[in-house]
Formats: structure tokens, sequence, C-alpha cells
């Protein structure tokens, strides 16, 4: 999917942090994502996330 990249801005639709927003970090796997949600990474299916149409930069 090209809406699944690093840096895309996401709310998460199940679990614990569902209806918050996160952002994408990395492709863990095909089907998982490591993201970033606050201060905390977590790692997350890509069922469970709903990409929006924002986008940030990231530092290296």
């Amino acid at each position: 999917m090209s809406a699944i990249k690093s840096g895309r801005v996401c709310i998460i639709t199940a679990g614990r942090d569902a209806g918050k927003k996160c952002i994408i970090v990395s492709p863990k796997s095909d089907s998982m994502l490591n993201v970033k949600v606050g201060s905390k990474a977590r790692t997350i299916s890509i069922r469970h996330i709903e990409p929006t149409m924002d986008a940030v930069t990231q530092k290296e």
C-alpha cells in the first residue's frame, strides 16, 4: 500500500490505544508496523490502523 509508509499519521482503530493518533516509524514485516504513540513505541498490525492524509518529516 502506498499509504503505509514512514512518516504517515494514522488513527489506531483497535486495542487499548484505539482512537489515538500515531506515526508510522517503519514496517516490521508484511503485516506489522513499528509506530510511535505519543512518546511510546509500539508494534501493531496494519489491520488496526486507518491512514490519514497527513504526513510528517522525520529527522534521521
